[in-house]
C-alpha cells in the first residue's frame, strides 16, 4: 500500500514531507524514509501515541534521523511547508481537515487520504471530498480488511 502511495505520489529527495495521524506505530514515517531517503514529520494529537512511537522506534535498535515525531494536531499545523502530506484512516473529523489542508497547501504539493470500506465508516470517516482545481486525482484501490483506497491530490 505506501509502496504504491509512494510511486503515486513520485516522492523525490528534495521533498518536505507530512504525515497526520502517525499513531504508536509510525509505520508510513519509517517505510517512507527508508525508502526514499525523505524526511518526514510524523504527528499525532494523542500524547501517549508520540511517546509510544518513540519508545517503539527506540526499541527497533535503528537510527531514523530522518523521522520527527511531534505532538500536533492536523487542524493547526501549517500544511504549506511540505510537498506531501499524508492523512491516515483514522484521521478525525477528515472532512474538515482535508478541506484546511486542501485550501492552504501550496500549488505542486500532493495529498494523499487513505479510506476505509464503507462499512467500517462507523469507527473511521470515510470521505469523498469534492477537489477542485487540481492537477489531477488518482485512485489507489488496495485489499485490506478495513482499507479501500488511498487517493492521491495534487494542487
Amino acid at each position: 500500500m505506501i509502496k504504491n502511495e509512494i510511486l503515486g505520489t513520485e516522492i523525490t529527495p528534495a521533498d518536505k514531507i507530512l504525515h497526520i495521524g502517525c499513531g504508536s506505530i509510525p509505520y508510513t514515517a519509517l517505510l517512507i524514509t527508508n525508502a526514499t531517503k525523505t524526511p518526514v514529520t510524523a504527528i499525532d494529537n494523542d500524547p501517549d501515541a508520540i511517546r509510544n512511537a518513540k519508545i517503539l522506534i527506540k526499541k527497533t535498535g535503528k537510527n531514523y534521523p530522518l523521522v520527527t515525531l511531534q505532538c500536533a494536531d492536523g487542524n493547526d499545523i501549517a500544511v504549506s511547508d511540505f510537498d506531501v502530506i499524508f492523512v491516515s484512516n483514522s484521521v478525525k473529523p477528515k472532512k474538515i481537515i482535508l478541506e484546511r489542508i486542501i485550501s492552504s497547501m501550496k500549488e505542486g504539493a500532493r495529498l494523499v487520504y487513505r479510506n476505509p470500506i464503507k462499512i467500517f465508516g462507523l469507527s473511521y470517516d470515510y470521505e469523498t471530498v469534492i477537489v477542485k482545481g487540481g492537477k489531477s486525482m488518482k485512485h489507489i484501490k488496495h485489499s485490506f480488511l478495513v482499507l479501500r483506497e488511498s487517493i492521491i491530490f495534487e494542487k
